[in-house]
C-alpha cells in the first residue's frame, strides 16, 4: 500500500490524498503506474489551489481578523451567553471586511449552534442569517474546512442529514485534525440513526483532542449514540461523565433525563429535567419536536416519547 498526499505547505492545507493497493510483482512497473496516476490526479488540484490562492486570501484588514480572534474563545466556552457575544464580535469583524470567509463560516456555525442548543428563541431569523453566511463562506473559499463545517450544520438543522454528513466529511478531508468537525459528524450521524458512525466520529474527536474544551459535549454525544441503540444504562453513564466535566451542559442533562425515563427512574428523570430547564428555560416539547433534527422515524418517536415520560410539556 502506497499513500500519496498533497499539502499546500504555505497555508498548511490538505489538498489531495489517495491510497494505492497493488500486488508487489514488478516494482518498477508499479512505480511508473503510480507516478502517472498521481500526476494526472493532482494536476487539476494544483490549478484549483492556485486559482483559490489568487482570490481567497486571508483578510488584510487587521481589525476584522482581531474581532474574529476575539470571538473564538467565546465559541469554545460553548454556552448561550458566550455564543451571543461571539455572534456580535463576528458581526463587527464583517463590518470591517464583508468578504472575510472565516468570519462568515464562524458566524454561520455560531448561529446554527445557538438554534440547535436551544439558546436562540427567535429561530427562523437566526437560521436565515446562518444560511446566508454559510453560502457566502462557501462562495468565498470553497476549499476551507470551516466553510464546509458551517454548511453542514445548516443542512443538519434543515433535516437534510445526508447532505450534512457529506459536508462534514468534506471538512474532515480538508482538515483531518479538526475535532469540532468530527464532533459535528457524530451529531449528524446520530440524528440519522447511525449510532455506529456516531460512535466512531466522536471517539476520533476524543482521540485527536483529549483535552478539548468541548470534551463534555463529546461525552454527551456518545450518550446519544447509546440511547439510539437502547443502551440506556450506558447512555446514562456517558451523560453523568459529561455533567462531571461540566455541570451546566444542557445536552448532557437532557440525555440523563431521557435515559432515566427509559430506565423507569422517573424521579431522577424529573430532577434532571428541572436542572436543564434552569439552564435552558425555553426547553419544551415544541423544541424537542421542531428543533432537534432527528430524521430516523422510529428514533424520533422514541426520543419524543422519552421526554414525555420524563414529564416535559
Amino acid at each position: 500500500r502506497i499513500t500519496a498526499q498533497l499539502i499546500d505547505a504555505t497555508a498548511d492545507k490538505h489538498l489531495w490524498s489517495e491510497k494505492f493497493d497493488r500486488e508487489l510483482t514488478d516494482i518498477f512497473a508499479i512505480q511508473d503506474e503510480i507516478a502517472r496516476a498521481v500526476v494526472s490526479a493532482i494536476e487539476p488540484q494544483l490549478y484549483q489551489a492556485e486559482s483559490l490562492r489568487a482570490r481567497a486570501t486571508p483578510t488584510t484588514e487587521l481589525r476584522a481578523w482581531d474581532y474574529a480572534m476575539r470571538a473564538l474563545p467565546h465559541v469554545w466556552r460553548f454556552n448561550g451567553r458566550d455564543m451571543a457575544i461571539a455572534e456580535k464580535l463576528l458581526d463587527v469583524a464583517l463590518t470591517y471586511d464583508p468578504d472575510y470567509a472565516f468570519a462568515h463560516s464562524l458566524r454561520a456555525l455560531v448561529l446554527a449552534m445557538r438554534v440547535h442548543m436551544g439558546w436562540e428563541v427567535d429561530t427562523a431569523p437566526a437560521l436565515a442569517k446562518a444560511n446566508e453566511s454559510a453560502a457566502r463562506a462557501a462562495a468565498l473559499d470553497p476549499e476551507d474546512a470551516w466553510s464546509h463545517l458551517a454548511a453542514g450544520y445548516c443542512r443538519l438543522l434543515a433535516r437534510e442529514t445526508a447532505d450534512a454528513i457529506a459536508e462534514m466529511e468534506a471538512a474532515i478531508r480538508l482538515n483531518p485534525s479538526a475535532a469540532m468537525a468530527h464532533m459535528a459528524l457524530a451529531i449528524a450521524s446520530n440524528h440519522a440513526g447511525r449510532s455506529d458512525a456516531g460512535r466512531r466520529a466522536i471517539e476520533e474527536a476524543m482521540r485527536i483532542s483529549p483535552r478539548d474544551p468541548l470534551m463534555t459535549y463529546f461525552s454527551a454525544i456518545r450518550s446519544t449514540s447509546e440511547f439510539i441503540d437502547k443502551n440506556y444504562a450506558e447512555g446514562l453513564a456517558w451523560a453523568r461523565k459529561a455533567t462531571r466535566e461540566s455541570p451546566d451542559n444542557p445536552s448532557a442533562l437532557r440525555s440523563a433525563a431521557i435515559c432515566h425515563a427509559m430506565l423507569g427512574n422517573l424521579e431522577e428523570a424529573r430532577a434532571a429535567l428541572a436542572r436543564v430547564k434552569a439552564i435552558q428555560p425555553g426547553l419544551s416539547m415544541h423544541y424537542v419536536e421542531k428543533v432537534q433534527p432527528f430524521t430516523d422515524p422510529e428514533l424520533r418517536e422514541r426520543y419524543i416519547a422519552a421526554f414525555r415520560i420524563a414529564g416535559l410539556t
